[in-house]
């Protein structure tokens, strides 16, 4: 009984006890709680934290029953002079060795955040300007002692990108807090690089419930920093910026020792990867990295970074680039970078040329790049070489047999495109060239280049051609050619299919200089055998129209020397060929085809016109010489002049080409000056003279019925098969009608005398023609005519068979002294 009562005094005195400790700890906390912890613990804590280099103020320290002390209106500032705020919170937990602090001695033990934000300014001397704030903060620091604080699980949000951090660092002075102008630099450099790592993150996006990560871990005696280790590790799954997205987004690496090692980095895009390593060492201010890379390089860097990299090149599927380098920095911070590896790409394209594939083993330092090994796929070629890219220029050594108009967008608005344009390409075609230069990579059409050019099988300007070789130097405005050989196709030229001959034709150039300033083509000793018309059309076409008048059945012997003026009026034009033909060729006179054997001349072609000099040539089996000289600056008319003089062309000959039938014998000598356009006979004007030796006057055409008229009048005394003796006559052309008063031709027995005219366009004669038969016919004539002996005929009709009638012998126009009336003397011989 006793001992239950007391049990029960026991029991109530214990509850009365904790019950009055317990209100006056409520009470004591809601006092402090009202009133703030008293400004003695507040400075305790606040110096217990600058121990561990936290310099901070707060506005209110309270204590929570769950959580300890809790500070609010936290500032956190650069050094202990408190006039830089490099941070603020909202509250901050302290947890503190309460035992300790019963007793009056402040021990902080850690720090708590908790969903916690803070504000950090970007610029420390504008506190109200821009700043980096951080969110939902957590975590906790560890005091374990003096010299040690450890950070474990601290977590927030910077910027939107997840972060969580781990460390543990020590120092023997890690209360140390005075200002140091060195410390303040390299912060304000820290913070200002967090700045625009920062405004550069604004800019990428990324799901809302996916933000990337990043990973700290930091280990080490912040006394010693070459000891700190720093270890880092980010991760995205997806990141999108400027219309680029990346995918798959990985890099992990360590600080230590001053060395900064990345042991991967990956990231994805829709066209590939791109997977990296490196290493910097700080102190040494270099590093070195390699990466693989299958990214669309080009399209990221426009996109992202605003560069236009390898802008002449468009690429249809991703390059694929293995390549290590290294990177040094100097004292001003300027880099030195280095790159070497293998790029691959397939289907691009180069200034509009479309290629297959590219392969090349590259290196670049700087601004400048070497390509070597480099070999592009064309659909109709290859192009294989090295590139030195340095400055502003790109030399280059290659051998290549691209397409030629692969070669046209560098040469872009240039006569020379306008040249390469007229090349034709069949399926045989080939080009291949070796060639040296430079191109200015800011203005493509401004280059050098030497080297060697094969072009086989091809078609220029109409002319096709085997094979047309030489070596070249050459820029954007000046072109020269040497030891070029022309190899001429012939298989479907015309005189080749009509007359037979060569398939092909060799010619030797020595040199051919191209000034586009000027508009001047020089050409140097062309030496061949070939038809000079498919040459002469390579540079002037127009008169090479004219050339192919001049029908060789063969190729003549040729050499040449001058220049081509390729400009609006071409006035400079002065090119000489020799021509020595031995064979034979077709010329159209009198619209006919004559045939000339062993031609020979000397042909100049200058300002618009073409002059044939030291004409000599064979025809008719007789001898013919002159000149020519043919205009050609009018597109549409072509005006000729010239004079040909002849001796003993045969008439039978003769006959046999203008259809005189009955032209058996006899020996035509002659000149003729003359002029005319195109092939309009009434143009054709001249004059000339004509002479007949050992001939039957009566076999030409227009004379031959005359000489059934004689016979009627003659009788059994009919001497029209007499060989004349001689005749000659003067004429003159004009509108293409032919006249001529002063005919004259005797034989043995007779004498003519004659005039008329004889229409070349027509082809009609209106001629009077007079016979003195008196010593034929002696007083057997005197009854039948006055003028005793005197006989006179009209022929008028066709050429090649007139009518003629006997007419009333009239009055000639020289009167008495008319040959008619006088004893014949010999004709005249034509001097040349």
């Amino acid at each position: 009984m006793l001992s239950r009562k007391i049990l029960y005094y026991l029991r109530l005195f214990l509850i009365l006890v904790f019950g009055s400790g317990f209100g006056l700890v409520v009470g004591g906390i809601y006092y402090l709680n009202q009133s703030g912890a008293n400004k003695q613990w507040r400075a305790q804590i606040a110096n217990e934290l600058e121990n561990f280099g936290i310099v901070s103020d707060f506005d209110r320290l309270t204590i929570s029953l769950t959580k300890g002390l809790l500070a609010s209106g936290v500032q956190i500032y650069a050094n202990s002079d408190r006039e830089e705020v490099i941070a603020t919170l909202e509250h901050l937990v302290i947890n503190v060795d309460k035992t300790k602090l019963m007793r009056g001695i402040v021990r902080v033990n850690q720090v708590e955040l908790k969903d916690a934000m803070a504000s950090i300014p970007i610029d420390p001397e504008e506190p109200s300007g821009p700043r980096i704030v951080i969110k939902k903060l957590s975590g906790n620091m560890h005091f374990p002692d003096k010299r040690t604080v450890e950070a474990r699980n601290i977590s927030g949000f910077i910027a939107g990108i997840e972060m969580e951090i781990d460390a543990r660092i020590w120092s023997s002075n890690l209360g140390s807090t005075k200002p140091n102008d060195n410390t303040k630099d390299m912060r304000l450099a820290r913070i200002n690089l967090i700045a625009r790592i920062v405004q550069e993150i604004k800019k990428w996006s990324w799901p809302e419930k996916k933000p990337p990560l990043l990973k700290l871990y930091i280990e080490g005696d912040i006394d010693k920093p070459d000891s700190i280790r720093l270890d880092f590790v980010f991760q995205a799954k997806e990141l999108e910026s400027r219309g680029i997205t990346l995918r798959n987004i990985k890099f992990k690496g360590d600080y230590n020792h001053r060395l900064i090692t990345l042991d991967k980095f990956e990231l994805e895009d829709e066209s590939g990867k791109i997977t990296a390593r490196a290493d910097y060492h700080t102190s040494l201010s270099s590093g070195r990295f390699e990466a693989n890379s299958s990214l669309h390089l080009q399209r990221l860097a426009r996109n992202m970074f605003g560069y236009d990299i390898l802008q002449q090149l468009t690429f249809s599927t991703s390059p694929r680039i293995d390549c290590t380098g290294t990177i040094s920095f100097d004292k001003n911070f300027t880099p030195d970078l280095y790159i070497s590896g293998t790029a691959k790409v397939d289907d691009f394209s180069c200034l509009g040329s479309r290629f297959k594939s590219l392969a090349t083993d590259f290196s670049t330092r700087d601004d400048n790049i070497f390509l070597t090994g480099l070999r592009a796929a064309h659909p109709r070629g290859e192009l294989s070489g090295r590139i030195l890219v340095k400055n502003d220029d790109i030399r280059y050594e290659v051998d290549s047999d691209l397409p030629i108009d692969a070669y046209i967008p560098f040469v872009r608005d240039s006569p020379i495109e306008n040249a390469l344009k007229q090349v034709k390409f069949g399926e045989s075609s080939n080009v291949q060239i070796h060639a040296a230069g430079t191109i200015d990579k800011n203005n493509l059409t401004d280059w050098s280049s030497t080297g060697k050019l094969k072009l086989s099988n091809i078609i220029y300007r109409g002319v096709p051609l085997h094979e047309l070789a030489g070596d070249f130097e050459m820029n954007a405005t000046r072109s020269t050619y040497r030891n070029i050989i022309a190899d001429f196709d012939y298989r479907d030229y015309m005189l080749r299919k009509k007359h037979g001959g060569p398939t092909s034709a060799h010619v030797s150039i020595k040199s051919i200089s191209v000034d586009r300033n000027e508009d001047i083509v020089s050409i140097n000793d062309i030496r061949g055998t070939a038809w000079p018309a498919p040459i002469v059309r390579l540079f002037v076409p127009n008169v090479a129209n004219h050339v192919e008048n001049y029908k060789f059945h063969r190729p003549p012997s040729l050499r040449a020397t001058g220049q081509f003026d390729i400009g609006k009026n071409g006035k400079r034009t002065d090119f000489n060929i020799s021509v020595n033909n031995e064979g034979s060729m077709n010329y159209k006179f009198l619209e006919e085809s004559l045939t000339l054997r062993r031609l020979k001349a000397n042909v100049k072609i200058s300002n618009g016109r073409v002059n044939i000099d030291k004409l000599s040539f064979l025809s008719f089996n007789g001898s013919c010489s002159g000149q020519l000289e043919v205009l050609t600056s009018d597109p549409l008319h072509t005006r000729y002049s010239g004079g040909i003089q002849w001796q003993r062309l045969h008439l039978k000959d003769i006959g046999k080409l203008y259809n005189f039938g009955n032209a058996e014998r006899g020996l035509l000598t002659g000149r003729i000056d003359f002029e005319g356009q195109d092939n309009n006979m009434r143009s054709f004007n001249g004059k000339g003279s004509l002479s007949l030796e050992k001939g039957n006057l009566f076999s030409v055409p227009m004379l031959g019925p005359m000489s059934k008229l004689v016979g009627s009048v003659l009788g059994k005394r009919n001497p029209t098969e007499e060989t004349a003796k001689d005749a000659s006559s003067t004429f003159n052309i004009r509108s293409g009608v032919l006249y001529s008063n002063d005919f004259l031709a005797n034989t043995r027995s007779l004498k003519f005398t004659g005039e008329g005219s004889i229409d070349l366009e027509k082809k009609v004669i209106d001629i009077t023609m007079r016979m003195n038969a008196r010593g034929l016919l002696g007083l057997f004539a005197i009854p039948l005519r006055p003028l005793m002996g005197l006989f006179q005929f009209q022929g008028k009709g066709s050429l090649t068979s007139p009518e003629w009638q006997t007419t009333v012998f009239t009055k000639t126009s020289r009167g008495k002294n008319d040959p008619i009336y006088r004893k014949p003397p010999r004709a005249e011989e034509v001097k040349e």
